[in-house]
C-alpha cells in the first residue's frame, strides 16, 4: 500500500505561452456594433465572447451523446480551458498558479468517483465559470479597480474545469488506490497542459473559449473540419440557440 499524500493540484507555469499567436476579436462589419465597442473599455468584447463561449460550450457537451464523440470535445475544452485560465492569471504575481484536481478516490472512505457523477460536477462547474465570467465582463465594462481580482478567480475556475475536462477525456477513470487514481487524474492534466501549449501548430492560434463564440475562429474551424459528425451537429445546434450576452 502506498502511503504517500495523492495529488490534489497541478501547476499552471507562468510562461505557458512560449511561441505562437493569439486570438483576436475580428471587427464588427455592423455600423451599430462598431459603435458600440468604441464607447466600451479595452477587453471588454474579448470578456463578452469568452463569456457567451462557455455558453455554447456547456450546451454542446450536454448535446452530445456518444461518449467516443465526447472525447474530441471534452480535449479540445480542455486546451482551450488551460489557455483562458493562463490569460486570465498574467497577472498573478507568483511564478505558477496552483490549479486544483478533481477527487477521484479516498481510501480511507472506501469511496471511488465514477464518472457520471465527474460529468455532473463538470456541468456545474462549467455553469460557474459562465457566472464568473459575467462578473468579469461587468467589471471590465464598470472599470472596476477589483477586476484583477475578479479576472483571476475567473481564471483559478476556468482552469480547473479545464483539468476536469483532461480528466473525462479519458472515457473511463483510472484505478487502484487513491494515490494511483490521482496520479492518473494528474498524467491527464499534464498531457492537457501540453495540447494547450501546442494546439496553435494545429489549429492556428491559441485556442481559447472566446472562439467558441466566434463562428470563423481557428478553433471552430478546426472542430468543423476534424470532429466527429455528431459533435459538428451539436456545435451548429448551440449556434442557433439565442444566448444571453
Amino acid at each position: 500500500m502506498n502511503n504517500t499524500q495523492p495529488f490534489r493540484d497541478i501547476d499552471l507555469p507562468q510562461q505557458h505561452f512560449n511561441d505562437g499567436a493569439h486570438y483576436v476579436p475580428p471587427r464588427s462589419r455592423d455600423s451599430v456594433e462598431a459603435f458600440r465597442r468604441r464607447t466600451l473599455p479595452k477587453g471588454t468584447v474579448l470578456a463578452e465572447q469568452q463569456q457567451r463561449g462557455l455558453v455554447l460550450a456547456t450546451k454542446v457537451i450536454d448535446l452530445i451523446e456518444d461518449p467516443t464523440d465526447r472525447t474530441f470535445m471534452y480535449e479540445l475544452l480542455a486546451g482551450s480551458g488551460i489557455n483562458t485560465a493562463a490569460y486570465s492569471l498574467q497577472t498573478d504575481r507568483t511564478q505558477r498558479s496552483r490549479l486544483k484536481l478533481s477527487i477521484l478516490a479516498d481510501d480511507d472512505a472506501e469511496w471511488r468517483q465514477d464518472l457520471e457523477g465527474l460529468r455532473d460536477n463538470n456541468h456545474h462547474n462549467f455553469l460557474g465559470a459562465t457566472a464568473l465570467a459575467e462578473v468579469v465582463v461587468a467589471k471590465t465594462i464598470n472599470r472596476s479597480p477589483s477586476i484583477e481580482r475578479h479576472t483571476r478567480a475567473f481564471g483559478h475556475h476556468m482552469g480547473n474545469t479545464a483539468i476536469e475536462c483532461a480528466i473525462l477525456s479519458a472515457g473511463s477513470l483510472g484505478g487502484g488506490s487513491a494515490f494511483d487514481v490521482q496520479d492518473w487524474a494528474r498524467q491527464q492534466g499534464l498531457r492537457a497542459l501540453d495540447f494547450a501549449r501546442t494546439a496553435h501548430r494545429r489549429i492556428g492560434t491559441h485556442p481559447t473559449m472566446a472562439q467558441f463564440d466566434d463562428r470563423d475562429s481557428d478553433v471552430m474551424v478546426y472542430a468543423r473540419r476534424n470532429a466527429p459528425d455528431q459533435v459538428v451537429l451539436a456545435l451548429e445546434q448551440a449556434i442557433e440557440e439565442p444566448v444571453a450576452a
